[in-house]
């Protein structure tokens, strides 16, 4: 599945379970895997704040294995100024994992009622301010089932390094002193 910022494809088909969708839908997709596990994806992009908070999307799909993609502010209410998802939103959605965007940081998994959630993060860093470990969330998910791991993906990692140079005369000897903690 992609997403098409600018819709021109929105719609299409490009191979057999991948589909090009645009921005401001929600779009709620039957995913046969394989002939055990039936899963329902629902990647929701309408501004949350004309949503029903108390909505029970996993019982619109009991039995199978549900899972919802959000891009948003995950907060304690919805002064976000910027797509707001409350904890209770993810409660009551009774999905069985819904996986978030926006925030470029792994936030570990978290549980909310009967549902997992998290931000991976992002595969790259996109400025010097995003520190640390990159990469995605690789997980096995059933109704009894989470298993997961945070897989590192990015070619760079930016860390913030303290070097004292107070004693340093000129830029040379400060540049030595860089290089020696680096």
């Amino acid at each position: 599945m992609r997403y098409d910022h600018d819709g021109i494809f929105a719609g299409q088909m490009v191979a057999q379970g991948v589909e090009i969708f645009a921005i401001k839908e929600t779009k709620t997709v039957d995913v046969d895997i394989n002939v055990t596990h039936n899963y329902t994806l629902i990647v929701h992009y309408k501004n949350l704040e004309d949503t029903d908070q108390s909505e029970d999307m996993g019982k619109m799909f009991d039995g199978r294995i549900n899972i919802m993609v959000l891009h948003g502010d995950l907060g304690s209410d919805m002064s976000s100024g910027y797509n707001a998802i409350t904890k209770d939103f993810i409660k009551n959605s009774n999905m069985d994992y819904v996986a978030l965007g926006h925030i470029h940081e792994f936030s570990g998994i978290q549980v909310v009622g009967k549902t997992r959630y998290a931000y991976s993060g992002t595969p790259e860093p996109h400025g010097f301010d995003e520190l640390g470990s990159k990469g995605v969330i690789c997980a096995n998910i059933g109704k009894d089932l989470f298993e997961y791991r945070f897989v590192p993906t990015a070619l760079r990692r930016h860390e913030e390094v303290a070097v004292d140079i107070s004693d340093c005369t000129d830029n040379t000897a400060a540049a030595e002193k860089v290089e020696e903690v680096l």
